[in-house]
């Protein structure tokens, strides 16, 4: 029977028959598998914590976000008074 999913096909080489048994390939590839999210999710938080501080010190950026919210809310303020009724 030909599967026609690709996760399906994949899994099934991953997890195929190997001279150890079906039970090695997902135990040394789900711990290499959470190492690389992990690493990944690290290096992400690092950036975010630079920018964060970044973001914080900037007061052009205070004066931009307020500015967009101001002019978001006066769209949003529009958009009701103006919209259909019903």
């Amino acid at each position: 029977m030909e599967e026609t999913s690709g996760v399906k096909s994949f899994t099934r080489l991953a997890v195929g028959a190997t001279p150890l048994g079906r039970l090695s390939k997902p135990l040394i590839l789900g711990p290499i598998s959470v190492g690389l999210n992990t690493a990944v999710d690290l290096t992400i938080v690092t950036f975010a914590i630079s920018l964060g501080r970044f973001l914080r010190t900037n007061p052009r950026f205070h004066r931009n976000q307020r500015l967009a919210s101001g002019v978001g809310m006066i769209g949003l303020g529009t958009f009701v008074a103006f919209g259909e009724r019903k």
